[in-house]
C-alpha cells in the first residue's frame, strides 16, 4: 500500500481484466518445532482477528513471490471482510517487478490497485544513484523524487496541475527526518506540503506531520532485504508489512504515531510479541493495540524451502 505523496494524488487508468481467485492454506505453522527451519524468504503472511469467529476471522494476507536468483518479483496483498474474500474483491494490491539481468533491485514495477470492481494499474520505473533510489517516474508523467541529506530526505511529488496541463510541476513534497539506529528507524517525522491548485499554486502548505516511534526485537526482519527498493521509512502501518513494511533491520515490537493535520488527528500505539523459527525469523506475532486493548491481531509468517 503506497504511503507516499504519490497516494495523495489517485491516478486511474481503466483496464478489462480477468481475476483470478485469490486462496490460500489457513493453517498456521506449528509454533513449537524442535527441526532445524532455516528458510528466510517469506511466502506468505497472514493477520487474523482474535476476537472474530473462526473461520471469518481473516483480516488480509499477502504473497510473495520469488525467481530463481531470489529476487522479489511479486507482492499480491488482499483484504478480507468478515474473513471472506469477496467477488468482486473489496481491496487488494498486486506488485510485480522486473530486473535487468543479474541485477538485484528492480527497474521497473507494475501497481495493480482491485477495488469494489474497479481496477487501476500504474508503471513505474526506478533510478537509483550508489544503491538508493533517487527516482521512480511513471509512463503518464508523475515523477517522485528523492533527495537525500545527513539528517533527512526530501520526497518531491512532480505531476500536472490544474494550471499546468500540458507540463509537469511540483504539486507537493514530503520532508522526512529521522533517526536511525542499528538500520532501525528509532523516531521519524514526516511532514507532507501540497499546493493549492485553486488559490495559488506555487505557494505550499503544511498538510499533516507524522510523528513516528518505535523499538525492535534482536531478530531479523524477512524483509529487511528489500529495503532498498524504497527509502527507509515507516511505509506502513503497524504491523501490516505492505509495500515492505517498516524496511527496518529487526522487528517491531512497539509502535506509536501521532498525527497532527489534515483535519484527521491520529494517535496510535501498538505492542507486538512473537513466536521465532529455530533461525530467529517471527514465526507468529500478536499485536495489541495500547489505546483499545479489546483489538488483537495475529499474525502468522510462511516461508518458502
Amino acid at each position: 500500500m503506497k504511503k507516499t505523496i504519490t497516494a495523495i494524488f489517485i491516478i486511474t487508468i481503466s483496464l478489462i481484466s480477468c481475476q483470478k481467485d485469490f486462496t490460500v492454506e489457513d493453517t498456521p505453522p506449528t509454533s513449537n518445532s524442535t527441526t532445524i527451519d532455516d528458510s528466510t524468504l517469506l511466502s506468505m503472511y497472514v493477520e487474523i482477528d482474535t476476537s472474530a469467529t473462526v473461520g471469518l476471522d481473516t483480516l488480509s494476507k499477502a504473497i510473495y513471490g520469488y525467481d530463481n536468483l531470489k529476487r522479489l518479483i511479486k507482492y499480491d496483498w488482499v483484504y478480507f471482510r468478515n474473513g471472506v474474500n469477496t467477488t468482486p474483491v473489496d481491496l487488494r494490491w498486486k506488485n510485480l517487478y522486473f530486473y535487468n539481468g543479474i541485477d538485484t533491485l528492480p527497474f521497473k514495477e507494475i501497481d495493480s490497485t482491485f477495488e469494489q470492481g474497479n481496477i487501476t494499474t500504474e508503471t513505474i520505473y526506478h533510478t537509483y544513484f550508489n544503491g538508493q533510489l533517487i527516482l521512480d517516474s511513471t509512463t503518464d508523467g508523475f515523477k517522485n523524487k528523492y533527495t537525500y541529506f545527513p539528517t533527512k530526505t526530501v520526497d518531491t511529488l512532480i505531476g500536472f496541475t490544474p494550471s499546468t496541463p500540458s507540463s509537469p510541476s511540483v504539486i507537493g513534497y514530503k520532508v522526512t527526518y529521522r533517526q536511525i539506529n542499528n538500520s532501525n528507524v528509532a523516531s521519524e517525522k514526516d511532514s507532507l506540503f501540497l499546493t493549492d491548485f485553486s488559490t495559488n499554486p506555487s505557494t505550499f502548505y503544511l498538510y499533516f506531520n507524522d510523528n513516528y516511534t518505535a523499538t525492535y526485537d534482536i531478530f531479523l526482519n524477512p524483509l529487511y532485504k528489500y529495503r532498498s527498493l524504497k527509502p527507509i521509512s515507516f511505509d506502513g502501518y503497524f504491523p501490516k508489512l505492505d509495500e515492505f513494511g517498516s524496511k527496518s533491520r529487526n522487528n517491531m515490537t512497539n509502535y506509536k504515531l501521532i498525527r497532527i493535520g489534515a483535519g484527521n488527528n491520529l494517535n496510535e500505539q501498538y505492542v507486538t510479541t512473537y513466536i521465532y523459527k529455530t533461525n530467529g525469523y517471527p514465526k507468529i506475532g500478536r499485536t495489541t493495540d495500547v489505546l483499545n486493548s479489546a483489538n488483537s491481531i495475529k499474525s502468522f509468517y510462511y516461508y518458502t524451502n
